[in-house]
């Protein structure tokens, strides 16, 4: 039957969704600020980590969400044996995972199954690499110390898992980061469609609509038929929202440096001898606890990343220079892998 108030074709199954996301905010995927990232050396961070998982046109969302469209694609989005089906245009349309992760513009090569490309990973071992601690019952953002790390973190919250209304770590965020770490060729795919058919809810937001454009693109269907943009301005997560969020520090030069609440270490962005993939170490040594009482730093995030998508739809401190390396945690002993440790320049012809 068709909907008389979109005009749009549903069995009355999908007219029950239509009935449940009708009022539901639809917005454009919101993406962290590129000057930001600029700034901070994160630009080149990103891409050399989106590159090692075969990410690099995935990651960057710039497509326009469509609200029609999108009410479409999630009132008959259904899973198949191998994949899923849904409706675009009245058309039907049915994608294997495969074909789903090249049309979202991950590469070929990427696993299909997070559980099994990171079959190595141990929760316990993995956390203790990224944060020191030994407790990993409630993981919290604010706890990884790695820069790169932290902002990885949180362009996964603002592009895979935008709207979740919890300040822990789930698992798959987890498991994510350490296909990161190790540089496992894995895909979201699954991950996405779970969350998007767990997002038809009343009155919650739908923040993924440049995804369902991404993959009616890959159809030709916009060169086909015309869609109007959503009307809300796209989310930028910028530099104010990282200081909000006891991230990041401006000193008055303009300056970017990444702080750990209750702690007086800083870091200066760009950090070289922090990135990623040139570290020993995934943990600092965090320099003279300020405070017992630091209650609610670690509550915020996540909460600050909503609004955030909402609202657009002096001590003594120590910076961590040269040689002031954490021995605490060795990132790859920690999680099963081969130490990454630079050689002396007699063992060179060693290097893999």
């Amino acid at each position: 039957m068709r909907e008389p108030e979109s005009g749009l074709m549903l069995s009355q199954e999908e007219l029950q969704r239509y009935y449940i996301i009708r009022e539901s905010l639809f917005l454009h995927t919101s993406i962290i600020d590129p000057d930001l990232l600029a700034r901070t050396g994160m630009d080149v961070e990103f891409d050399k980590v989106f590159r090692a998982i075969c990410w690099s046109s995935f990651w960057q969302v710039p497509e326009f969400g469509k609200e029609l469209l999108a009410k479409e694609f999630l009132c008959t989005l259904k899973l198949t044996n191998n994949g899923i089906s849904f409706r675009m245009c009245e058309q039907e349309h049915q994608l294997n995972w495969s074909l789903l992760n090249t049309a979202l513009g991950c590469e070929h090569e990427c696993e299909l199954d997070l559980d099994h490309a990171t079959r190595m990973f141990d929760k316990f071992r993995f956390w203790k690499a990224i944060s020191g601690s030994n407790d990993c019952s409630n993981p919290t953002p604010i706890e990884i110390h790695n820069p790169t790390l932290r902002f990885l973190h949180f362009w996964i919250m603002c592009t895979l898992y935008p709207g979740m209304g919890t300040d822990t770590l789930i698992d798959d965020e987890l498991k994510i980061l350490y296909a990161m770490v190790s540089k496992i060729k894995v895909s979201p795919v699954k991950l996405l469609v779970n969350y998007w058919l767990n997002s038809i809810e009343y009155g919650k937001p739908i923040y993924f609509t440049s995804f369902i454009t991404r993959i009616a693109d890959t159809f030709g269907l916009l060169e086909s038929h015309y869609f109007e943009d959503i009307g809300y301005v796209r989310g930028v997560v910028d530099e104010n929202f990282f200081i909000n969020a006891n991230m990041l520090i401006r000193n008055p030069n303009g300056e970017l440096k990444m702080i750990y609440p209750g702690y007086t270490t800083e870091i200066p962005l760009p950090c070289a001898r922090r990135r990623l993939y040139g570290v020993r170490t995934l943990t600092i040594r965090l320099a003279q606890v300020a405070s017992p009482d630091i209650a609610g730093t670690r509550r915020v995030t996540r909460r600050m990343m909503q609004a955030a998508q909402m609202e657009q739809g002096g001590s003594s401190h120590h910076d961590v220079e040269e040689g002031d390396e954490a021995m605490s945690v060795d990132a790859s002993d920690s999680m099963g892998l081969p130490p990454q440790r630079t050689p002396r320049p007699r063992d060179r012809a060693r290097r893999h």
